[in-house]
């Protein structure tokens, strides 16, 4: 997740917040959508995707935080720096996700939604998936704008709602959708992260449900 203003990503890098938002993720998860943001939901844009591999559901995965965490000081032992524009920006995978992505892709569709421009994800992503797993990349362009902020709206993919997951660390990004979350915490340098593997493990073992939405509160339920 980043905090954005016209121009950029910002990183959040309180780690006070991490726990109040992922708390207010836990609460606010299976709160029903309101009329409001149902009525605000944009009715009338072109698919984000091409039609896919019916075969697979869809999992779409956050960038910033939930896979990845960046910053522009300078910080020791990166997994690698990669400059951006006029910037370098320092990059530490959060552990076990390059085998993440490649493991789940043998069950999903992997789609990259972000909120960050795509001069700014590509870079990073060519970087974390060189076996070239993910399917599609999305990016701010792509979101909705709601309440100051913005929204991953997953009717705009052209693929059936019940089959389709989303895995991010900042509630607003599902909030038209909030049943088909799984909501993770916020990576920043911990090495000793596992969130990634417990993720898989739940995903793996739900790939084949009949609809997703019936068994993501497992996910809450369990973390």
């Amino acid at each position: 997740m980043l905090l954005m203003d016209g121009s950029g990503p910002y990183q959040v890098t309180a780690p006070k917040t991490q726990f109040i938002r992922f708390c207010v993720t836990k609460v606010t998860r299976w709160l029903p959508m309101s009329a409001e943001i149902q009525n605000n939901a944009i009715e009338s844009r072109p698919s984000l995707l091409p039609t896919g591999d019916t075969s697979k559901k869809c999992l779409v995965l956050d960038l910033d935080e939930t896979l990845l965490h960046t910053s522009l000081r300078p910080i020791d032992n990166p997994d690698y720096i990669i400059p951006i524009d006029t910037d370098l920006y320092y990059v530490f995978k959060r552990p076990g996700a390059e085998e993440f992505l490649i493991e789940m892709a043998k069950y999903y569709e992997i789609v990259v939604y972000t909120t960050s421009l795509s001069k700014y994800a590509d870079p990073l992503l060519d970087k974390l998936d060189p076996q070239g797993v993910i399917s599609r990349r999305l990016y701010r362009e792509h979101c909705v704008q709601y309440e100051g902020g913005y929204v991953k709206d997953l009717s705009l993919l052209d693929r059936d709602i019940s089959q389709t997951i989303i895995v991010d660390d900042w509630s607003m990004s599902y909030k038209f959708h909030p049943r088909n979350a799984i909501g993770c915490s916020c990576f920043f340098y911990d090495p000793n992260d596992r969130e990634l593997d417990s993720i898989a493990r739940f995903l793996a073992k739900h790939h084949d449900v009949e609809d997703v939405r019936d068994h993501l509160f497992a996910w809450d339920a369990k973390y």
